[in-house]
């Protein structure tokens, strides 16, 4: 694991089958996440027709890592199955590492990219949607919670949008222009 990290001497060494994932599989970089992946891979890899084991579960359409996450998320709502998440979660891992470029297509489906980018705003506003539509509606009955969840969408995602336009993307372009060296000059 010595290689793993940013000594310039770089001490220890892979096998044959860890050089093979790196080179085939992974990028170079030196992290711990890369070296983890390698030494994972290389395990699988040297199992009998693991492999091929591998390939097989990971040449699917993207679909099918998204459903393992819904049906992860609907097995957490009723049953604590632990196990079976963590399964998902190395399955999921497995499939970002061997098919980026698919993961890649999902990340930059346009309506996803809206919402990452106006998430942080929702994540902020919507606690104070919801109480406020509490107080307006009641939280005793299941027509209140509705109605509350409607007034919650409703307040938060044009204020998640006007944040972003005013406070966000503002201070993301100005931040950028610094680093340019094209930004205003800081004054003392």
């Amino acid at each position: 694991m010595r290689n793993a990290g940013n000594d310039p001497l770089g001490q220890g060494g892979s096998t044959i089958t860890q050089q093979l994932v790196k080179n085939t599989y992974l990028t170079p970089e030196r992290t711990f996440r890369r070296k983890y992946a390698e030494a994972m891979l290389a395990f699988a890899l040297e199992r009998p027709r693991g492999y091929a084991l591998f390939a097989m579960l990971t040449r699917v359409p993207v679909i099918v890592p998204l459903a393992f996450v819904a049906a992860a998320f609907l097995m957490l709502r009723y049953t604590e199955q632990l196990t079976v998440i963590a399964v998902v979660a190395t399955y999921l891992g497995a499939y970002c590492i061997l098919q980026p470029a698919a993961v890649l297509q999902v990340l930059t489906w346009q309506p996803l990219v809206y919402l990452g980018q106006r998430s942080y705003g929702a994540y902020l506003l919507h606690f104070l949607a919801i109480r406020i539509g509490y107080l307006i509606f009641g939280n005793d009955t299941a027509i209140g919670g509705l109605l509350t969840a409607c007034f919650c969408l409703a307040v938060t995602v044009p204020a998640a949008e006007l944040m972003y336009r005013a406070i966000e993307k503002p201070g993301v372009d100005f931040g950028r222009r610094l680093i340019n060296g094209t930004g205003s000059p800081v004054v003392r």
